[in-house]
């Protein structure tokens, strides 16, 4: 159950940054009809290690980008061998057709989890202006719902440096936008970024003032202690998309509960079922919901920041 329970909160992690298509990386390279180089977690460009959704044993699919998303085949992961920001992956199955730009996405053996992710701040924040449309309502046609988005060395001096000042330019204009002022009510708010970000705003912080997650640090909902930047909470995560920081608004985002986290029976038969020709059992424990927003203009981020500095799990 403690497995569960962990296993249960990376993905997690990784569906609250996705962008409701479960998209986990794009192929890069087709060595082979068993060998691919992926990269681009969440299918965007530059946001981190090509690996960092993908585990030995994964069980995917491919989609061919060229033929609106059909599934050219299904094949599990045998071996990952990573080289920075590229990860040569080793499907146990052989799948012909593949090209570059085709996606990867979770599957089982006879479905995918393509489009049937939870939203993420990727959508929810619009990120690229890719997004214009959430809860069926389109920021195109109305222009005070889209999110703020800065990017890095055309919105901000230095896309090599992010500092406070940054921060400051991108609660000024959320405020002007949604109303909700981090500098009002900064608990409200929550500042997410990369370990690689954050360090590089200590370094811009260093003569000013100590950078301590010790005694000194803010402690949020959950217990989790946060840094203060702005006033604002700040949270490191390495499953944020490289190069990004996001600037949320607690109170407008939103949990829909279809089902609580629990085991999921099939048709009466219990939560165990016997492994046909195995001395094993097998559950399923799940969730059904989504993350919803309730007022979009209330986030942003900067996004094109210099990060290359990886501290995460691959």
């Amino acid at each position: 159950m403690e497995e569960i329970k962990e296993a249960s909160t990376l993905l997690m992690q990784q569906a609250l940054h996705n962008k409701a298509d479960g998209v986990v990386a794009l192929i890069g390279t087709v060595s082979s009809t068993t060998s691919i180089i992926v990269s681009s977690p969440y299918g965007v460009s530059g946001a981190g290690q090509g690996s960092l959704l993908l585990s030995v044993g994964d069980y995917i699919a491919v989609l061919d980008t060229s033929a609106s998303d059909a599934v050219l085949g299904r094949a599990a992961i045998t071996a990952i061998s990573n080289s920075g920001d590229n990860a040569t992956l080793t499907l146990g199955t052989a799948i012909a057709g593949m090209a570059a730009t085709d996606k990867i996405v979770k599957a089982t053996a006879s479905d995918t989890s393509f489009n049937s992710a939870m939203n993420g701040l990727i959508n929810i924040t619009n990120r690229g202006g890719s997004y214009a449309s959430l809860h069926n309502i389109s920021a195109s046609t109305y222009g005070i719902w889209d999110a703020t988005r800065m990017v890095a060395g055309t919105d901000t001096p230095d896309a090599n440096q992010p500092t406070e000042s940054d921060i400051w330019d991108l609660i000024q204009k959320i405020s002007g936008r949604s109303g909700k002022d981090a500098m009002v009510r900064p608990k409200d708010f929550l500042l997410m970024t990369t370990p690689g970000l954050a360090k590089k705003l200590m370094e811009s912080m260093v003569g000013q003032r100590r950078f301590t997650a010790g005694e000194f640090a803010t402690t949020i909902k959950g217990g989790y202690k946060a840094l203060e930047v702005c006033g604002v909470p700040l949270v490191q995560d390495y499953y944020v998309p490289a190069g990004t920081i996001y600037l949320l608004h607690i109170p407008s985002l939103s949990w829909v509960d279809a089902k609580d986290w629990g085991f999921v029976e099939f048709e009466g038969a219990g939560p165990w079922r016997w492994l046909s020709g195995r001395d094993a059992f097998e559950t399923t424990y799940g969730w059904y919901g989504n993350l919803a927003c309730l007022a979009r203009n209330a986030h942003g981020s900067i996004t094109g920041y210099t990060d290359t500095a990886r501290y995460t799990h691959v």
